[in-house]
């Protein structure tokens, strides 16, 4: 909330572009986003952008996106994070998702009833095995980005 606060101290005061306030331990799949987005000739829109790790989302929630057209504000839930900190392709799932919807105005999908493999990241609830495993992992980041 402070973060948010801040944010909103800063933007509502100043003309500020692209303010980022990333937690470290998310910084690399923000990172990994703007990169995704870089390669597949993808421009980002102009927003000031805060992604925060949380401890009071919803139980069972894994992460939670608002914003505007100004800003997008993510958090995701602590205990999706992995603890020996190292890159985890099912966080980038959640963070990915949620940048979809702060960044590039994404909404929910319709699931597929009895797919083995949902068709994007943005099908809820999200049931991905060839996502997770790494094996079409260049599919989903595609279809996220509206590049297939």
């Amino acid at each position: 909330m402070k973060y948010l606060s801040l944010l909103l101290l800063v933007t509502g005061c100043y003309q500020v572009q692209d303010l980022e306030i990333v937690e470290p331990e998310l910084q690399q799949y923000w990172q990994q986003f703007q990169i995704e987005a870089q390669q597949l000739g993808v421009q980002l829109p102009r927003r000031d952008v805060m992604i925060l790790v949380s401890d009071d989302l919803r139980q069972g929630q894994r992460a939670v996106c608002s914003g505007t057209k100004r800003y997008a504000s993510i958090r995701i839930a602590r205990g999706v994070l992995p603890l020996d900190g190292e890159y985890d392709l099912s966080v980038e799932a959640t963070v990915f998702h949620e940048l979809a919807h702060g960044l590039l105005d994404r909404h929910h999908m319709p699931v597929e009833d009895g797919a083995y493999d949902q068709v994007s990241l943005m099908c809820v609830p999200a049931h991905r095995p060839s996502y997770h495993d790494g094996t079409k992992r260049d599919y989903y980041i595609k279809e996220l980005f509206n590049k297939l």
